[in-house]
């Protein structure tokens, strides 16, 4: 919301250098963190019986292990993040272009979505998972079948060939957010769900391993969905952006 007002007057960059002093002052908290639990209490752990030191697996091993046992997983999650961040990096443009957005009110939406997946994380989570099924294959089936159905819906909806949305600006923002958020909730319920259950699957050892993996897997779609989002989006427009996010989690459905 701060970033939208201070945009609103004219200055672009006044966001994003208060962005960085807020970086660097939290780079320095962190070396007044202490060193261990214990300094700030006054305990000393523990003494920990001798064990024989771990061999540790190569990585082509743990790589391969890894593929063998969430290889699946792993896969869905890689697919459903280049359609969230194609969707993800194209919404602002959307809302700015297409549905006359300020900076104000572009900052607003995004402090209200933000706070939105606080409470939907913290209270509608665990309802929303009971509701697709429970099962791990179950909430990541229903999840993407019901994200496919609302970015063809969104498509349809803001198609030029199709007059289903009256040219009421209102009107058109208030059913993009809402289309938005809903879709946020199953984005949340999918990936804690494949999350919590790939950690289930490896040794405990390669619980890192797997973590480090997927945070790779965000970052590979960050790199190029983005890209191949913008340029949908300025040669088919919303219904283009749609189809392709739709398409990917039809894939995902399919895996």
């Amino acid at each position: 919301y701060i970033g939208g007002v201070l945009g609103s007057t004219g200055d672009y960059y006044l966001s994003a250098k208060l962005a960085t002093v807020g970086c660097l002052l939290s780079a320095f908290a962190a070396f007044l963190l202490p060193a261990a639990v214990d300094d700030v209490v006054g305990e000393t752990a523990p003494e920990k019986e001798e064990t024989k030191p771990k061999v540790q697996t190569p990585f082509i091993d743990r790589a391969k292990l890894l593929i063998t046992v969430a290889g699946g997983a792993l896969l869905v999650k890689l697919i459903t993040n280049v359609a969230n961040s194609m969707a993800q990096s194209t919404q602002v443009l959307i809302m700015k272009n297409d549905l006359q957005f300020g900076e104000a009110d572009l900052g607003t939406f995004l402090s209200a979505s933000f706070a939105f997946g606080g409470v939907a994380n913290g209270f509608l989570l665990g309802p929303l998972t009971s509701l697709l099924g429970g099962k791990v294959g179950k909430v990541v089936q229903n999840s993407a079948c019901i994200m496919m159905l609302c970015y063809g819906l969104r498509g349809a909806l803001f198609h030029p060939a199709y007059t289903v949305l009256p040219e009421d600006l209102l009107i058109r923002r208030g059913v993009f957010i809402g289309l938005a958020l809903f879709l946020s909730l199953f984005q949340f319920a999918m990936g804690t769900s494949i999350t919590v259950a790939t950690t289930k699957l490896v040794p405990q050892d390669m619980v890192g391993t797997l973590i480090g993996s997927e945070h790779g897997i965000f970052a590979v779609a960050r790199v190029f969905a983005p890209f191949v989002g913008t340029s949908l989006l300025a040669s088919g427009g919303i219904p283009s952006v749609s189809a392709a996010c739709a398409a990917c989690f039809a894939a995902a459905v399919g895996v």
